[in-house]
C-alpha cells in the first residue's frame, strides 16, 4: 500500500513483484493492481483511509486516537508535580517548527512578541491556570525568546512522542501552529487551536468544535493577530 503518487514508485512495487499494489489513481496507476481515486477535497485522515478501498474493505474512517502507554501518563503526571500544577490544570503551547519545515521555506513559527500577547490575556483572564511551554528538539532557542518575553511561562522538554501525547491529554487546551504536535493533541482529543500560514485547516483538521483552525488572512502565520486567536479561545 502506498500513500505516494509518483509513477516512480508504482514502478518500484511492481519491479519488486508484490503481487498486489494499492494506491492512489495518479501517474503511476498502471503499475497498481489496485487503483483508488484520490479525493483531496477532505480531510487529509478520511484521505489516506481511502487506501482500504483497495482491499475492498468499504466502512468510513474514525477520527485520529492514541492509546496512551502508563509509563507516559506517570511521566506526565510527574512533570504537573515538579512544576507545581495543581487541580486547575494547564494550558499547552507547542510554537516550534522542524527543521525539515524550515529546510523546505515553510514558516510556521508564530513570532514571540504576539505569541507574548496572547498568553498575558490568557494569564489574565484565567490567573489560575499555568502556562507551560512543551520543547521540542528544534525548538531551544524558540522557548528561550518566549519565556524572555513572559516569564511565568513552565517549560517541559517531551522526549518523544508518546510523552508528548500524554502532556497534551492532560492540558485543559493546545495551542499550537500547523504541525506534526497538532495531530497528537487532535488524537487525545484535547481542545485544540491551531495557527495556519497557507495551508488550509479543514484538510488537516476533522470538522470539530473541540478543534479550531485560525487562518492567516495573507496566508502567512506572522500576520494572524493576537485578538483574532483570543476571540477563538474565548467566544
Amino acid at each position: 500500500m502506498s500513500l505516494g503518487r509518483r509513477w516512480a514508485v508504482g514502478l518500484l512495487l511492481w519491479l519488486t513483484g508484490i503481487p498486489q499494489r494499492v494506491g492512489y489513481a495518479a501517474n503511476g496507476r498502471m503499475f497498481l493492481t489496485n487503483a483508488v481515486q484520490l479525493d483531496m477535497d477532505q480531510y487529509a485522515a478520511y484521505m489516506y483511509h481511502d487506501l482500504v478501498k483497495g482491499l475492498g474493505i468499504s466502512v468510513s474512517s474514525p477520527d485520529p486516537e492514541v492509546e496512551l502507554l502508563k509509563e507516559d501518563l506517570g511521566w506526565a503526571e510527574a512533570q504537573k508535580r515538579d512544576l507545581g500544577i495543581g487541580e486547575a490544570g494547564y494550558v499547552l503551547i507547542h510554537g516550534g517548527s522542524s527543521k525539515m519545515a524550515l529546510a523546505k521555506g515553510i514558516e510556521k513559527i508564530y513570532p514571540v512578541e504576539k505569541w507574548a500577547r496572547v498568553l498575558e490575556e490568557i494569564q489574565k483572564r484565567q490567573p489560575n491556570v499555568p502556562i507551560v511551554v512543551a520543547q521540542g528538539p528544534d525548538d531551544s532557542k524558540f522557548v528561550e525568546n518566549l519565556k524572555q518575553v513572559f516569564p511565568k511561562l513552565k517549560t517541559i522538554l517531551p522526549e518523544d512522542i508518546g510523552k508528548l501525547a500524554a502532556a497534551m491529554a492532560n492540558a485543559n487546551l493546545t495551542i499550537c501552529s500547523d504541525s506534526a504536535p497538532m495531530h497528537l493533541s487532535i488524537a487525545v482529543k484535547t481542545y485544540t487551536f491551531a495557527l495556519f500560514g497557507p495551508t488550509d485547516p479543514a484538510k488537516l483538521m476533522p470538522k470539530s468544535d473541540r478543534f479550531i483552525g485560525i487562518k492567516s488572512p495573507t496566508g502567512k502565520i506572522a500576520d494572524i493577530e493576537p485578538r483574532a486567536i483570543l476571540d477563538k479561545i474565548f467566544s
